[in-house]
């Protein structure tokens, strides 16, 4: 049986987790929102973290010399408090 993966755009947003906010560019459906596409049952993605991303232990301050630079990351969707698609804009 031959499988065809739909066409994927990248979509911009922000994400809001238990430990911050992440602007993030995840890979969606052509004709599907980031909300429709989250609310799909999907329960963990990898996101392309846009910027400067350091993750740092509870409490300690970015230029930790602890803290790790991050590029990539799997969300746990179950986990996400809040999304903020930008809106009429692909990358």
């Amino acid at each position: 049986m031959h499988y065809t993966a739909p066409q994927l755009r990248q979509s911009t947003a922000n994400i809001l987790t238990d430990i911050g906010w992440f602007a993030a560019t995840f890979h969606v459906p052509q004709h599907q929102s980031l909300v429709d596409f989250l609310a799909g049952g999907v329960g963990v993605i990898k996101a392309t973290l846009r910027g400067d991303c350091r993750l740092t232990g509870y409490g300690e301050a970015a230029d930790s010399p602890r803290a790790r630079k991050i590029r990539v990351a799997l969300v746990n969707v179950g986990r996400i408090t809040g999304v903020s698609e930008w809106e009429n804009k692909s990358v």
